[in-house]
């Protein structure tokens, strides 16, 4: 126990700390940045002056405090708006409770009441369905009971509204509430003096009553009530008996929707418990600036690293085709591929090492990339690829022709590579802080001697 309240006693001493931090960090705030050096003697005393060897240091802690206040304000708000929700969720649960219990209640007072006035009631429902069954009209009977009541028939009396399209009459029945009270026989103040008190003793000790209930003071009960009248509604098809019944099981019912309601409420409570504490936990997590990494002029278009660390791209559509032929191919040493399909994209093999064969294994992989990216991958279809250096690609025709955006003209000898399958792989990207410790991890073994592998 003594190790728990020690454990307690540091995690409330480290909540308290960083709540000084916290506080201590709200104080300060950046206002203003200025380019030049002032002397700190003539600002406010309120005021605090950081500097910074460099002007661009200067404004990007500006601008990152200001960002990081707007996180704060942003996750204030958000957690303000998960308890909110958690305590709506808590009070219309408990209130659909409250309701069903308050309901439940007020069915049982409905019974008790009538079992209390059985006779009532059944003279009561026997009179109105004698007079119906004697095909009195509605409002005759309405006008009927009316005057009873005025001459003090008190099973008139009673009757306070007649629901008969429903088959039901409301009455108004007394229910007496009856609770008991003590009262002390004698006085109730304290005796004033000893000589009482050894009076009183002496005539305890002459009575005769064992129990020690002598003439002295002694405790009666008695009953002190009020009554109640409550206007409940009877069904003319029931007895008084089993509208009584009725109200019990409406009661019963009641309870258990309300045990049924609890058990679903625990289990809401608790996800909407379990889904604030996770928006909380987000909320809470601190939002870094980071910075965007540098986009490489490749990632507009298809691309992929073969497997001996050599760049393949290919455009997206028939403008990226030629923008990839005319800006980005290096007619001396890149390899262009192509497919023997209509409508293919251009691939290029960029020989960024300007080896002068490039290796198998990326040309197949540059031939399938070709033909997954046309329409042999939406048709199913498996096609043919070819490979030719970039000087055999014009995109000048013959005389006569036309070629449209998009297209080439291939002169020269066509490399054919071997059927592929249609299959392609998703890669995941990682960032890294340094690229001089992952300088070999992707080194081709190719260009080693060892194709093996």
């Amino acid at each position: 126990y003594q190790q728990a309240e020690e454990e307690e006693e540091e995690e409330e001493e480290k909540q308290q700390q960083q709540q000084e931090e916290e506080e201590e960090e709200a104080k300060w705030m950046y206002d203003e940045f200025i380019p030049f050096a002032i002397d700190s003697d003539v600002l406010p005393a309120d005021t605090s002056m950081d500097a910074f060897d460099a002007f661009n240091e200067c404004v990007d802690e500006f601008f990152t405090a200001h960002e990081a206040m707007k996180s704060e304000h942003k996750q204030t708000h958000q957690e303000m708006v998960a308890y909110k929700k958690l305590e709506t969720a808590t009070q219309q649960h408990q209130d659909r409770i409250a309701e069903l219990v308050s309901t439940a209640d007020r069915y049982g007072l409905y019974a008790t009441v009538i079992e209390e006035n059985l006779d009532l009631v059944d003279t009561a429902i026997n009179g109105v369905n004698t007079l119906l069954s004697q095909g009195i009209n509605w409002n005759d009977l309405a006008n009927r009971i009316r005057e009873e009541s005025v001459y003090g028939n008190p099973i008139a009396q009673i009757i306070a509204v007649l629901n008969l399209h429903e088959s039901r009459i409301a009455l108004t029945l007394q229910h007496e509430i009856v609770r008991e009270s003590t009262s002390v026989n004698g006085d109730d103040n304290e005796y004033e003096n000893d000589d009482d008190e050894e009076e009183d003793a002496l005539s305890d000790m002459f009575d005769g009553d064992a129990d020690g209930n002598g003439d002295g003071d002694r405790s009666v009960a008695a009953a002190v009530g009020r009554t109640e009248t409550h206007r409940i509604d009877v069904e003319l098809g029931l007895s008084a008996w089993n509208n009584a019944r009725k109200y019990w099981l409406q009661r019963k019912q009641l309870f258990d929707k309300r045990d049924k309601t609890e058990q679903a409420t625990a289990m809401a409570l608790k996800a909407a418990e379990k889904k604030t504490k996770q928006a909380l936990s987000e909320a809470k997590q601190t939002q870094q600036i980071l910075k965007l990494r540098k986009t490489y002029w490749w990632e507009k278009f298809f691309w992929f690293i073969s497997s001996d660390n050599l760049l393949v791209i290919a455009g997206r559509d028939a403008q990226q085709n030629e923008l990839i032929v005319k800006k980005y191919m290096d007619r001396q040493c890149d390899i262009y591929c192509h497919a023997q399909i209509h409508g293919a994209s251009s691939v290029i093999i960029k020989n960024h090492l300007r080896i002068a064969q490039i290796p198998p294994r990326t040309l197949n992989e540059a031939g399938c990339f070709c033909v997954c990216r046309s329409k042999a991958w939406d048709n199913h279809i498996p096609a043919q690829a070819y490979w030719v250096y970039a000087s055999q690609v014009s995109k000048t025709p013959q005389s006569g022709q036309f070629l449209p955006t998009g297209s080439f003209v291939i002169r020269g000898k066509r490399n054919f590579i071997e059927t592929q399958s249609l299959a392609m792989g998703v890669v995941l990207l990682f960032r890294v802080g340094s690229a001089e410790a992952h300088t070999h991890e992707r080194r081709p073994h190719y260009f080693d001697g060892d194709d093996d592998d």
